[in-house]
């Protein structure tokens, strides 16, 4: 019927393989084989968990049973050495784009601690486990 079609106008000329399966195969192995088309980019997958360390407030839905605390300034419950974790263990890095993680968080201090000069650190964490904890003391050492 095609075949018909393609003779009566004589515009088209249509071409019939013996065996077209073959082609379908060619092109699948070509396209498999990256014939074509750019070269992919080379993608890691990040080998473990990072994350900073810091005292946060308390939430009852995040935190259950977690040691509270009160803070020694504002008087409010919080969980100290809590792991927020940036960048995730088999996230994908890409060549030439950095990973760019922000999270807002503050410090707070008295005058007297700032005219002394106290100063304030954050701990970064690193742990190649599967399943990372949410506070540091249940983080081994050394990992």
């Amino acid at each position: 019927m095609v075949k018909a079609y393609t003779d009566s106008t004589g515009r088209i000329n249509l071409q019939r393989a013996d065996e077209p399966w073959t082609s379908v195969v060619k092109g699948a192995v070509l396209g498999g084989l990256g014939v074509g088309r750019d070269p992919l980019s080379k993608v890691n997958l990040c080998l473990r968990h990072y994350g900073i360390c810091l005292t946060r407030g308390y939430k009852e839905w995040r935190d259950g049973d977690q040691d509270i605390v009160k803070h020694r300034f504002t008087n409010q419950a919080v969980v100290e050495a809590q792991i927020i974790w940036l960048v995730r263990r088999g996230d994908v890095i890409l060549p030439d784009i950095p990973i760019k993680v922000e999270r807002p968080f503050h410090f707070s201090i008295t005058k007297g601690q700032y005219k002394s000069k106290i100063i304030r650190t954050v701990t970064f964490v690193a742990s190649p486990l599967h399943e990372v904890p949410s506070n540091l003391s249940n983080l081994s050492r050394g990992m």
